[in-house]
Order: structure tokens, then sequence, then C-alpha cells
């Protein structure tokens, strides 16, 4: 159950992120969305599937504080073949 809830947190996050609605990321907080953009590429940055492809901690790090721009994720490959097929169009209209 948490396995599938993660997967659905992440596609939701992606989703949101390339529509460029990430304050619905948020529930009762106030924070600017250049500061929730960084944080939401940080960290689709840091569950990319090949290991190689996340940044190190200091990059992290760096990202967070706004130090070093942050290029957009990658589309993760487990995004590909999604198990909420019906999810994933209900968040992202087509490019």
């Amino acid at each position: 159950m948490f396995r599938r809830m993660n997967k659905f947190l992440q596609i939701w996050c992606m989703d949101c992120f390339k529509a460029n609605e990430v304050e619905m990321l948020l529930q009762n907080e106030e924070m600017t969305k250049s500061k929730l953009e960084r944080m939401v590429k940080v960290g689709l940055w840091c569950i990319q599937d090949q290991a190689l492809s996340r940044p190190s901690m200091k990059e992290v790090i760096l990202m967070l504080e706004g130090r070093v721009n942050i290029p957009d994720p990658p589309l993760l490959s487990s995004f590909v073949r999604s198990p909420y097929p019906l999810l994933l169009g209900s968040f992202v209209s087509s490019p």
C-alpha cells in the first residue's frame, strides 16, 4: 500500500510541476512559488530511477539554497507507464 501511495505522490508532483501548478501541492501553508518550485525540482531530481542521475548531497544543498540553477528534471521512466493512467491526464494538459 505504501509503495502504491508513494508512486501516486511522485506522479502528482511531476504532473503539478509540468502543468506549472506546484501550489496545488501545498495545503494551508504560505510559500513563494519560486521557493516551492525549487523544492519540487530538487525532489524530482532526487527520485530519478538511475542513481547516477541523482544529485549529490552537496548539489542538493546548493540547489535548495538557490546558489545554482536547477534544470528541469527529466520525465522518470516509471512515469511513462503509470499504474494510474486516469490520474496522469487529470492534472496535466497536453503540450
